[in-house]
């Protein structure tokens, strides 16, 4: 059974690591956490709890990066969501990004897989996502993404997501990664739903 190395930037308490150890088992794969990074204090604690772990803090203070074969980084996404300012790279959290090239400069691993709000597609008129795009084929990678939505996996919340996924090596064929947006959101006004400030007559 193969070993999957892998390194998790802006961990939080551990959702992408518990997926993707989910995704590796079923197919056969061993993991191991080689480095973990998050900032908030309470979080590390709670995925020390949850993985024995502790992670590192500030990811500005990280040096280089040790051997592993996949990076994954849920990188800050408040400043590109529809319900934030969407200052983007405006923002000190949206310049996090450059952090994982700098770092990926050190050590660059096979796959990468990143995570964000919506949002981060159209943010700026898809200038945002077409920077990051680019800086991440100008260090070799392939480039694909697609929508995930968590309530299409047993989950009760509908929270749809964009996920990256950068190959080093070249791909023999195109990889097909399908979409699906779930339910409409559920924070968009509908006319279906009664208001309790509507004038309401009970014809029965």
């Amino acid at each position: 059974m193969g070993i999957l190395r892998f390194i998790d930037l802006f961990a939080g308490i551990g959702g992408m690591h518990l997926g993707f150890d989910l995704a590796a088992t079923q197919l056969g794969l061993k993991t191991e956490l080689v480095l973990a990074s998050e900032l908030n204090k309470d979080a590390r604690a709670v995925y020390e709890m949850n993985f024995g772990k502790q992670p590192l803090g500030d990811i500005r203070n990280i040096q280089n990066l040790p051997g592993h074969e996949v990076l994954l980084a849920g990188f800050p996404c408040q400043t590109f969501s529809y319900g934030g300012k969407k200052a983007g790279f405006g923002d000190t959290r949206g310049t996090l990004f450059f952090e994982i090239m700098r770092l990926v400069d050190t050590f660059q691993p096979p796959a990468m897989i990143f995570e964000n709000v919506a949002g981060l597609i159209s943010h700026d008129k898809g200038k945002t996502f077409k920077t990051i795009r680019h800086e991440v084929e100008e260090r070799g990678y392939s480039f694909d993404w697609f929508y995930m939505n968590s309530c299409n996996y047993g989950i009760p919340q509908n929270r749809l997501r964009a996920y990256m996924i950068c190959l080093k090596t070249k791909k023999e064929r195109p990889i097909h990664l399908v979409s699906d947006k779930g339910p409409s959101d559920s924070h968009q006004f509908s006319r279906e739903v009664i208001s309790l400030f509507d004038d309401y007559t009970d014809t029965t």
